[in-house]
């Protein structure tokens, strides 16, 4: 029998709902203003909760990079950004 990812308990789907995308946003204008970022790390990725919420406030984004010390949430984090079909399976990178 397999041991659950660190913070299985903690990592569900209504994450993906926890912060609204217009609140991001803002946060986004207030930090950088009109700046242009292609590219983000998410340190801890999970499933890319956080990643996800904010591809729609950093609207150039071109690269995740994931890190997670558990390869299942690296894999489960890329397979969610590719569905969001926003980010092309060629820049998508995570890393353990």
């Amino acid at each position: 029998m397999s041991e659950a990812p660190h913070s299985a308990d903690y990592i569900h789907d209504e994450r993906f709902d926890w912060w609204s995308r217009d609140f991001l946003r803002l946060l986004k204008s207030r930090a950088i203003g009109d700046e242009i970022m292609t590219s983000l790390a998410d340190f801890g990725v999970g499933e890319g909760h956080w990643s996800l919420g904010l591809l729609d406030a950093f609207v150039d984004l071109r690269e995740v990079t994931g890190v997670d010390r558990e390869r299942e949430w690296c894999e489960r984090s890329a397979k969610n950004m590719l569905s969001a079909r926003r980010i092309s399976p060629i820049a998508l990178s995570n890393r353990m």
